[in-house]
């Protein structure tokens, strides 16, 4: 087969890299930029957090002008159990690879136990048990044998079948946190799942994660004026680390809380550390804007890539995430110390 011109072997090479891409993702999990906005899908410690019945949809979209884009859905719902110092929450995720061309579904219970250590420290261990199916289709794989250089396009196919997996999947953390900081560890897939779809050689590595914050208050909080929320107005230095298998990222940056106002920018990359010579850990810087109104609260991110994928013009990411929380007021007084965590239903 010959390619005619530079730019259909640029696109035909383009191509076949996100195939193989797409296919070693398998192994790796999906990561969101607003992991504050989808807390329970960070961790099942957060379940219950807000110490109310809270509902969320979170939605990413990565790579929108790409065929191979990845668009990933999730939907949650958390309660808290006062007399009980618990948590309960139900996670279903959806995700979909290419053209469809990957497709999985999982559904994940939690329990979380909040645990007062004193006046000052609280901590919240949690546990989750996941049940998934994953989907293949290789009818809409193309490859270069395929491809037509007369009429520029993919002409021919393949009909390769598909196959359906399904698995458990397990994990476990914990947070601790005071009025102003807090920490977490989490393991993610401690059962290592099977992601393959002939034998075992594509076990999903566990993934460990650490997250922590600081909370720094510009001015004394108070009552807003016909308002469940308190006035605050606030920046909060964050960090995010993440390692699974042969890979690691960071994430570091800053939001602002102004009422019902909170914007960040953070970076994701580790710039210190190489993939190989000549090839930095940059991915991408990510900006955020969200809003609150009454019991809902909407925010919206995008990320500009900053690695050598620019040059595909992939188009970022993009997510959108809708929060409810019912704001009950409990009759008998406990003491409930909400995670100063950057969002808009904090102290």
């Amino acid at each position: 087969m010959r390619i005619s011109s530079a730019s259909q072997l640029y696109k035909l090479t383009l191509i076949v890299l996100i195939g193989f891409q797409g296919l070693s993702s398998l192994a790796q999990d999906i990561q969101f930029s607003q992991f504050y906005a989808a807390q329970t899908y960070l961790s099942p410690a957060f379940a219950g957090s807000t110490h109310q019945t809270r509902g969320m949809f979170h939605q990413r979209l990565q790579w929108p002008r790409l065929q191979a884009k990845y668009i990933t859905s999730v939907a949650s719902f958390d309660k808290y159990y006062a007399g009980y110092n618990s948590g309960i929450g139900a996670v279903l995720l959806y995700d979909q690879q290419g053209s469809g061309d990957i497709s999985s579904v999982q559904l994940n219970l939690q329990y979380a136990y909040e645990i007062h250590l004193n006046k000052e420290i609280t901590v919240r261990p949690g546990l989750e048990v996941g049940y998934g199916f994953r989907n293949t289709d290789y009818s809409s794989l193309s490859f270069p044998s395929q491809f037509n250089n007369d009429v520029g396009q993919f002409t021919t196919s393949n009909n390769y079948g598909g196959a359906m997996l399904r698995y458990w999947d397990m994990t476990a953390g914990a947070l601790v946190y005071s009025k102003n900081f807090w920490g977490g560890y989490f393991m993610n897939h401690l059962n290592r799942p099977n992601m393959a779809v002939i034998g075992d050689a594509d076990k999903l590595p566990t993934r460990f994660t650490l997250i922590g914050g600081y909370k720094i208050h510009l001015r004394p909080q108070s009552k807003l004026t016909f308002s469940d929320m308190q006035h605050e107005f606030s920046v909060t230095p964050t960090v995010h680390y993440k390692a699974q298998g042969k890979s690691d990222q960071l994430d570091f940056g800053v939001y602002l809380r102004y009422d019902h106002l909170l914007a960040g920018l953070w970076y994701r990359g580790i710039p210190v550390k190489r993939f190989d010579k000549g090839l930095q850990n940059n991915e991408s810087m990510v900006a955020s804007l969200g809003w609150r109104y009454h019991r809902w609260t909407i925010t919206y991110s995008y990320d500009w890539v900053v690695s050598r994928l620019t040059q595909a013009k992939i188009g970022g990411a993009h997510e959108i995430n809708l929060t409810y929380v019912n704001l009950k007021k409990f009759k008998k007084r406990k003491i409930m110390k909400r995670i100063p965590c950057p969002d808009l239903f904090g102290h």
